[in-house]
């Protein structure tokens, strides 16, 4: 059981006991305790979990069954009292255990089909503590769940078919691979992972994929197809069938071709349709690379990530498609870190350490501000002495730069977290919402629109506040809300975080025609964290945007240049 999984046995067992309502402080104990062991260091055993503090008895108990037995009793018991479709009300996000358990109850109400007919038809209305907005949220969000099943995160699919990548590798080294289709162009959101496979003389015998279940009724000669399981095997117990509905199977979809074949099988698999559809007609049959294709039809090499029939003709006739597209190894420091001070999990010294062992030049600071009470948000005392640590280690660890700055929140009214006064003292200002997430795009445009007036704002942070497959973001007018960035000199923000890859991609072409420097940024809590850059790299790529555009791209002496500007 690694740490992970324990995490999420305890936060399930949180989410039960909310379902049956009690109390307050049990549940927060375990919440507590499923933080405590995400943020510890090392795997958890029997020996090293006195090492935690904070964690009772009672719980060390359940702790300790989990890492014996992969479960623990009274979660098993929970379920078992439950039809197992209700197992689904704790996998829905935005939906309370609390308000999922009056339902069950009180409705008889045993799925997420049945919920939101009972919703749909006013029955909840007639529930303690349930009016007409709460039951148009829920609404919502049980339409939103339900559009998305069958979807996966690209970031959760990169590692997943790097593992898969390596694994058809060790089977024929004779196999000439690629990644295909939606995961080969980057879309943010795909429904499955496809691979391209260019054999010599005949298809390796004997192929057989570990960690991969075929599906022998939709495979066919040059088509291999089945699922990548997070659970191996049938599900042994609640929790394996609750991780089973967290992360679903992920299709994958191994096609065949003749060597010979490969680049033209691999230029049409890759897409998108819209895309090929004014190309094949002048393709070669055997092309030996696909900037073979492209020049046939008399253009530059369109790379994967941008092949979508959005802007990718406008940028020709532009004369803005790039020969050297960014790369991950263009980054040359990160800029959107939280650490201990807020919610992150590692001090400035160890996410320093980590980014010089990167290779990176510099770093950016950037814990939560006061109003982010639930992350641990700085005030101005606290923020005084983050600046005199990070002044003291940049004195020791020179020429590498912690930068310090801030994620201000953006008020309701607009207004910013921290007084001019305090904002001008800091390298960098990044602001963003937080909090007050429901509004409409009027309320919305008036908050952002006020904010980016403030002459210390640095840059904008992830612009519409969404999280892919969980929630829609706030209503934004995206023209304004660029052309605002742009006429106060704000940097827009790509978040690379899985969730976010916030500026979406699709508006970057508008935000870079108005003039916009982005900053790619991982909005890390931790040092793993800062891998997601190659996520926001990739969107960058989507977008059509070049280094020379990009904050993060350029060298710590300019980046504190055109800091020092700002302020």
């Amino acid at each position: 059981m690694n740490n992970q999984n324990l995490t999420r046995a305890l936060n399930l067992y949180a989410r039960t006991l909310e379902f049956t309502h009690e109390n307050e402080f049990k549940i927060k104990s375990y919440q507590n305790a499923a933080e405590k062991i995400e943020g510890f260091p090392y795997l958890i055993s029997e020996d090293n979990m006195n090492d935690i503090e904070g964690i009772g008895s009672a719980i060390a108990l359940k702790i300790k069954e989990i890492i014996t037995t992969g479960t623990f009793s009274q979660f098993e018991n929970f379920f078992s009292t439950l039809p197992e479709s209700c197992m689904e009300f704790f996998v829905v996000p935005g939906l309370s255990p609390k308000k999922a358990g009056q339902i069950y109850r009180e409705l008889n109400v045993h799925s997420i089909d049945e919920m939101l007919q009972a919703s749909r038809e006013n029955k909840l209305l007639a529930l303690k503590g349930f009016g007409k907005k709460t039951q148009e949220e829920l609404i919502e969000c049980l339409e939103y769940y339900k559009s998305n099943k069958g979807k996966f995160l690209y970031g959760h699919a990169v590692p997943i078919s790097q593992t898969i990548f390596k694994e058809i590798q060790q089977q024929s080294s004779t196999l000439k691979i690629s990644l295909t289709g939606e995961m080969r162009r980057g879309s943010n959101i795909v429904s499955g992972i496809e691979f391209l496979a260019g054999f010599e003389n005949e298809i390796p015998d004997n192929l057989n994929f570990n960690g991969l279940r075929k599906d022998d009724s939709n495979s066919a000669p040059l088509a291999w197809r089945g699922f990548y399981d997070f659970i191996n095997g049938t599900p042994k117990n609640n929790f394996e069938k609750y991780l089973n509905l967290l992360f679903p199977p992920v299709p994958v979809e191994i096609i065949f071709c003749r060597k010979a074949e490969f680049f033209r099988k691999l230029f049409i698999t890759t897409g998108s349709k819209e895309h090929l559809k004014p190309l094949l007609k002048n393709a070669p049959m055997i092309p030996m690379s696909e900037e073979e294709i492209y020049r046939a039809n008399n253009l530059p090499f369109i790379i994967p990530e941008l092949r979508e029939n959005l802007f990718e003709w406008e940028m020709i006739k532009e004369n803005k498609i790039s020969e050297h597209p960014v790369t991950l190894s263009d980054i040359k420091g990160v800029l959107h870190v939280h650490s201990r001070y807020s919610d992150g999990k590692n001090s400035i010294s160890e996410l320093a350490t980590h980014c010089m062992k990167k290779g990176l030049s510099y770093l950016g600071i950037t814990d939560h501000s006061k109003a982010a009470f639930y992350a641990n948000g700085l005030n101005e005392e606290r923020l005084i002495i983050q600046k005199n640590e990070i002044e003291k280690i940049n004195r020791e660890i020179a020429p590498f730069r912690i930068f310090h700055g801030i994620e201000c929140d953006i008020l309701s009214d607009g207004k910013l977290d921290f007084t001019d006064e305090i904002l001008k003292e800091l390298d960098f200002v990044i602001i963003s919402i937080h909090s007050n997430l429901v509004m409409n795009e009027e309320k919305a445009m008036k908050r952002l629109l006020k904010a980016l007036e403030n002459p210390y704002v640095t840059m904008l942070g992830h612009p519409t506040g969404r999280l892919l497959l969980r929630r829609k973001g706030y209503p934004v007018d995206h023209q304004k809300m660029i052309d605002a960035c742009a006429d106060n000199k704000v940097m827009i923000e790509i978040n690379s975080n899985t969730y976010r890859l916030d500026l979406d991609w699709k508006w970057l072409k508008y935000a870079s025609d108005k003039g916009i420097i982005f900053s790619i940024n991982p909005d890390a809590h931790r040092t793993e964290h800062i891998d997601y850059m190659q996520f926001g790299v990739t969107m960058a790529r989507k977008g059509g945007i070049m280094p020379q555009q990009i904050l993060n791209c350029m060298g710590v002496e300019r980046v504190g240049e055109i800091f020092e500007r700002k302020g």
